[in-house]
């Protein structure tokens, strides 16, 4: 059932782990800034998640279920960094994908190009988006009021 999305978010990683590959060279260490960037991503796709219930509902979802708000962002990054590690670079797991996703008749190189893009700038500009959106409804304190 989840081996699309998951073959789909290999592929991601292996896009960008490519991409870092050849800007920055093997010296720089690209499967872990991919790793980190990706755990990054997942922790604003939470926050994201958690702005929407807020601005829909009215009530900040970490407070209202675990009654912490400082800590709990630190932890999901902290099981985020972990996940991808055990998931891409533990045993080399990422060197598999090269021939992977070249031989790959599932998922096409613009789709996996497509895909990698849409999460990346998709992300970000969620979270901006929903950040604009909670100073307009005066959800965040605005300085100097």
């Amino acid at each position: 059932m989840l081996t699309f999305p998951w073959r789909l978010y290999q592929s991601i990683f292996y896009h960008m782990y490519a991409w870092n590959l050849r800007t920055w060279g093997s010296k720089d260490t690209p499967e872990y800034n991919t790793a980190i960037w990706l755990s990054f991503l997942f922790l604003a796709n939470v926050l994201n998640f958690n702005q929407a219930f807020e601005l829909v509902v009215g009530y900040d979802l970490f407070k209202w279920l675990f009654g912490i708000t400082n800590l709990l962002p630190l932890l999901i990054l902290a099981f985020a960094l972990v996940f991808h590690f055990f998931a891409f670079i533990w045993k080399s797991k990422f060197k598999k994908f090269e021939t992977r996703f070249q031989d790959d008749s599932e998922i096409s190189l613009s789709t996996r190009t497509f895909a990698s893009y849409a999460y990346n700038i998709g992300t970000l500009a969620t979270l901006l988006a929903l950040l604009m959106l909670r100073r307009e409804f005066h959800l965040v304190p605005i300085p100097g009021n």
